[in-house]
């Protein structure tokens, strides 16, 4: 039972105002003189105007709440979003929103509800009521009537279906050009129509009234780009002797830069984000090279490149990648540094000026036609004739060679002058068919028809549906075979076993005794040797798993001397027990003991006695030199061969 309050710190006592709100009714026993003003009871309550709520006794007392209805964060009659604005509330959704009707919910709420156009009952959508309210009036109404949702009247590919055809529908999931607008913002994945490159980009990006951004690898290919024409197309009728992508005369290697005016000896290079992202390395070895050559270089970057720091050259940072308006502003500050710094003539300098006047929306026909013929000039029909005769004329579609350019990674059909028909990439394209090279599987030379008689070893069930007349000799891909003599089955690449000019293919292993099989194995062929196998020291290894001729190294049990040692197999061939020696000295461990005692006395009479049993000639005791009372260890065979030394004497014994 909880512990009644002082009356000093009932409610009542300290707070009559919010006690007079008590409810007479619905609080049972509970009563403002016996409950302290710190209570975390929630409890009811009911204001002047006879609007019954309940709330926390500590809420009200420590933040001074007052009644919700009179506050307005709760709905009444006259209050609620149906009295207050009739028109939103005749938007309101009565079959998403469940029970909630806009007489229960406030002009200011928070709470995210469902709306139903007036204009189109298709039109649905999720909105917060106190944002509808709080929005200007250009935005308060249905979005998707104002073009900021999609819908089927208005969406992409309704609106740009070419462009809608680039769509990546496998990696944008459920996403599809029907749930955009063309202004959005989002960023979805796009698929090139011609290399398929795969990128991300925003729609609005990619349409409207912007440069229009195709692919960039495609781009990047063909070396060049809009912006970058854009200024040529600009700077060309200021300039005559401009040209473009220049080949620096002084550099070993090929590097080009994008616009170079010999009679300024200026260098303009744009840096797309594309083409320069990740090359900040190579931007600023280009820096150097023409700096030290004497020759000024203003470099154009688009935003989302890394800051380069270098105080010898001039920077322009272009505000946005795809508008025609950041673009007029970098040809703008082009000319306004051009004509500070150089000297000109006075027709230079005036054509100069007219350039703050440009619209490139107005004079973006000409200048994608130049971009038009740079990349023709660049294409792959251009820089490759001869290559470009072998293009298929029918299975690539109405995809030519001057659609693409030398480095391109499409994948495309080719007919060689035999009438072989295959498919290569056409940066990996050479002169040399890839049929008739074997590089490419065809009938006439799968394995089957060019090496019949590998054909006869290939494993019948264990390379799945795969056959010889599915695979060309000269592939790497590990495939079964099945010997023809003994049956043996293993894995090696085709190469392999084709071999080359230089090197044989292989054969059966088992036949050549690299594969160990029940008939080949160190037990049946070497069964003497396998005798001597160590039964414990060589794990799960035994002469059933291993050839005679193994370079594994065993461990071994001599069966005279009991002596342990380890040698690769193949020694076993040549070599018996190290400690044993040889047949000989085998033998002759064998003699008796009194046989040996005999041999002693006879070579030093009583000076030595021998004081344990003979093991063998190699095999070391001890020797009693009977003169001094020392014992000397040595072998038998040492002993009577390489004299004998007493620790009593230095000299000879």
């Amino acid at each position: 039972m909880s512990q009644k309050p002082r009356l000093e710190n009932s409610l009542q006592n300290k707070h009559p105002s919010i006690a007079e709100e008590w409810h007479p009714s619905k609080n049972g026993d509970l009563t403002p003189e016996n409950i302290s003003k710190w209570s975390s009871k929630k409890v009811w309550w009911v204001c002047s105007k006879g609007h019954e709520w309940d709330a926390f006794i500590s809420n009200r007392t420590k933040r001074n709440d007052g009644c919700p209805y009179c506050s307005g964060r709760y709905a009444t009659e006259e209050n609620c979003l149906l009295t207050l604005n009739p028109e939103l509330a005749s938007e309101w959704h009565s079959i998403k929103n469940g029970k909630l009707t806009p007489r229960d919910i406030t002009l200011h709420s928070s709470k995210k509800v469902w709306w139903l156009c007036s204009k189109n009952p298709k039109h649905e959508w999720q909105s917060v009521v106190g944002s509808r309210i709080r929005s200007k009036s250009d935005s308060k109404g249905c979005p998707f009537c104002a073009g900021k949702m999609a819908s089927e009247e208005y969406n992409l590919a309704i609106a740009n279906p070419i462009l809608a055809l680039e769509w990546h529908y496998q990696k944008n999931v459920s996403l599809t050009p029907e749930n955009v607008t063309p202004s959005s913002n989002k960023v979805v994945w796009w698929k090139c129509a011609t290399c398929e490159h795969e990128w991300k980009s925003a729609v609005n990006n990619r349409n409207g009234k912007r440069i229009s951004r195709g692919c960039p690898k495609c781009n990047s290919g063909f070396q060049t780009s809009f912006p970058e024409q854009a200024i040529v197309y600009y700077l060309k009728q200021v300039f005559p002797d401009l040209e473009n992508s220049y080949v620096l005369p002084f550099s070993k290697r090929r590097i080009t830069v994008d616009v170079f005016i010999p009679s300024l000896q200026l260098a303009i290079e744009y840096d797309g984000e594309y083409a320069h992202k990740g090359k900040m390395e190579r931007d600023l070895r280009k820096n150097v090279l023409l700096t030290d050559n004497n020759i000024e270089l203003i470099r154009i970057r688009e935003p989302n490149l890394p800051l380069l720091h270098d105080n010898k050259m001039k920077m322009i940072y272009r505000s946005d990648t795809y508008s025609y308006v950041s673009l007029e502003v970098v040809i703008k500050s082009l000319a306004k540094y051009i004509l500070r710094d150089y000297l000109l003539c006075s027709e230079q300098v005036q054509k100069l000026h007219n350039l703050q006047s440009i619209n490139i929306e107005a004079d973006s026909f000409l200048i994608e036609e130049q971009v038009r013929m740079v990349k023709e000039a660049g294409s792959f029909e251009q820089t490759h004739p001869v290559i470009s005769q072998q293009w298929h004329p029918t299975l690539n579609g109405n995809m030519k060679p001057f659609h693409y350019t030398k480095s391109s990674s499409k994948k495309v059909w080719w007919i060689c002058d035999k009438g072989h028909e295959y498919q290569s990439r056409i940066v990996d394209k050479s002169g040399e068919c890839l049929v008739c090279t074997n590089k490419v599987l065809h009938a006439s030379n799968c394995l089957a028809a060019t090496h019949p008689q590998l054909a006869k070893e290939w494993h019948p069930t264990k390379n799945g549906k795969l056959t010889p007349n599915d695979i060309v000799a000269g592939t790497p891909k590990r495939v079964w075979w099945k010997c023809n003599v003994c049956s043996y089955e293993w894995q090696t690449s085709v190469a392999k076993r084709r071999g080359t000019t230089k090197v044989s293919g292989t054969k059966c292993p088992a036949c050549s005794n690299k594969a160990v099989t029940k008939n080949n194995c160190l037990a049946v062929t070497s069964p003497k040797i396998a005798e001597e196998w160590h039964p414990t020291k060589n794990e799960k290894l035994t002469p059933y798993d291993v050839t005679a001729g193994s370079d594994k190294r065993a461990w071994w049990l001599c069966q005279i001397c009991n002596h342990e040692w380890d040698a690769p197999i193949y020694h076993r061939k040549k070599t018996g027990c190290p400690l044993c020696g040889n047949r000989k000295i085998a033998k002759k461990m064998l003699k008796s003991n009194e046989e040996f005692l005999r041999e002693i006395k006879d070579l030093v009479r009583d000076e030595y006695i021998p004081q344990e049993e003979y093991k063998g000639a190699t095999s070391y005791i001890n020797f009693l030199h009977v003169p001094c009372g020392n014992i000397l260890r040595t072998s038998p065979s040492k002993f009577k061969s390489a004299g004998r030394r007493c620790k009593c004497t230095k000299k000879l014994v």
